[in-house]
């Protein structure tokens, strides 16, 4: 199983109705007094640094996490200030958002992005902090088409390449044009080179949850084709973007729009595609998530919902969904257990077996398989068993097979890698046809585990 990761509320978010600023000490109070959150997430604002410290001690709320958005040429000595800053506040990874344009005002290169990523990991590895590069808009991974070369030259250096994973600014480009010309990406999603919509196959949202490289994930629902914010004029003279759309359904008159519960699935969806992947991988190196419901014009600037009560709702979500996700049966959930014999000879001995079997355990068994089938060699049997029932089924069967030779192995949904690579063998392993093994399970290929033994209907006619 993963380690847990910390939950936090973005300080932006630390309010009610937006439109009037907000003590530092009540900031930290309402994130608090929800009672969801684990840390809070804002670096230490300049001028402010020793309220920040204080409301975190008082309110028992550590500052874990933070961001700052830099000019690559020009922000270097700014950087440095605000890792030690963000270190000595007592955060722990500090959000580099790199604008997509150089300090000279020219676009910055992939090849700039690296060095300023590499630069920034060395220094933060001296101060005592880690760091990670965002994707977000009027950033350089705005054109997502980058995230992977730079990462990829990122680890070409021998480096860890720390992402931080908002998908809200992936989803806001879904079905809308306009903000695929921003970031130049239009041609290739119209031609599908770059695939953005998180329901197709081949989509940049699981590239990326797959190379696992997220160690941040901030959860902002945006709906694709979404409305924009009419609440707040930016300084250019027009709304803003529509980078944010409400979790819950607001109250008559809290917002400018008709609100639809299925505007927010896509986000839910990513989400625990990323919670299931951290959960599968015992390597996985996601550490912080964040509900990100801000004020700005770009996202709830104006608007007349509660941004804390947005942001806790999100974060409840979080925590059910995440509980429901660890007690899933996962690609680790089920097993299979192969029993061989010879007709001829042994059939006598796994008749046996497969009696006790019945009697004593709560699992299923399938028929007999005297002819050879799929990838197996010899006559078998199939036994199918939880996660749950491994510690007291295997080692039974261990003891108690009669000599006959049986395969164990999990269901991940990777039949080759389950059978040739990650099986335990009971008695002398016999050959298995590779051939006959797909490398991946086709979805809903296999058929939940329906209990068919004595064992399991004593138990079920005790349970009435």
């Amino acid at each position: 199983m993963a380690h847990e990761f910390s939950l936090g509320c973005n300080g932006r978010g630390a309010q009610g109705i937006p439109g009037r600023k907000v003590p530092v000490d009540e900031q930290f109070r309402l994130v608090k007094e929800t009672g969801l959150f684990d840390h809070f997430d804002r670096m230490p604002q300049p001028g402010e640094e020793a309220e920040y410290v204080r409301a975190a001690q008082k309110h028992e709320l550590p500052i874990r996490t933070g961001l700052w958005s830099y000019a690559a040429g020009r922000d270097e000595a700014r950087l440095e200030r605000n890792l030690r800053l963000c270190r000595e506040a007592g955060a722990e990874c500090h959000d580099i958002m790199l604008l997509a344009r150089h300090g000279e005002g020219r676009p910055v290169s992939d090849d700039e992005v690296r060095d300023f990523y590499l630069h920034a990991y060395d220094l933060a590895g001296r101060i005592g902090i880690e760091i990670g590069f965002e994707v977000h808009i009027y950033m350089w991974s705005e054109d997502f088409r980058r995230v992977n070369r730079v990462a990829d030259a990122v680890r070409a250096r021998g480096i860890p390449f720390n992402f931080v994973l908002d998908h809200s600014h992936v989803l806001l480009k879904v079905d809308n044009p306009e903000e695929q010309d921003v970031s130049g990406i239009r041609a290739d999603v119209e031609s599908g080179r770059l695939v953005i919509d998180p329901y197709q196959p081949g989509n940049v949202l699981d590239d990326w949850i797959a190379r696992d490289m997220t160690v941040w994930l901030q959860v902002r629902p945006v709906s694709p084709a979404g409305p924009k914010n009419p609440g707040e004029l930016k300084e250019e003279g027009h709304w803003g973007r529509a980078c944010q759309y409400p979790f819950r359904r607001p109250r008559p008159g809290e917002w400018f729009h008709p609100w639809h519960a299925y505007r927010v699935e896509p986000c839910l969806e990513v989400v625990r595609r990323v919670l299931r992947r951290h959960r599968d991988n015992p390597e996985s190196r996601l550490r912080w998530v964040t509900t990100d419901m801000i004020d700005m014009a770009d996202y709830g600037g104006g608007v007349g919902y509660s941004l804390i009560e947005q942001n806790a709702a999100i974060a409840a979500w979080i925590r059910r969904t995440w509980s429901e996700i660890r007690d899933e049966e996962g690609p680790w959930g089920s097993y299979h257990a192969h029993v061989y014999y010879d007709p001829g000879t042994t059939r006598a001995a796994a008749e046996s077996l497969r009696r006790r079997i019945d009697e004593s355990f709560p699992v299923q068994i399938g028929r007999w398989h005297d002819e050879e089938v799929g990838p197996h060699s010899r006559s078998m049997f199939q036994v199918a068993f939880t996660r749950d029932q491994f510690a007291g089924f295997v080692p039974w069967l261990m003891q108690q097979r009669g000599g006959l030779s049986v395969l164990v192995h999990p269901n991940s949904g990777r039949p080759r890698d389950d059978h040739l690579h990650n099986a335990l063998w009971l008695g002398p392993p016999l050959a298995l046809k590779a051939e006959a093994l797909p490398v991946e399970e086709t979805p809903g290929e296999r058929s939940p585990i329906v209990p068919n033994t004595a064992a399991h209907r004593r138990r079920a006619g005790a349970a009435v």
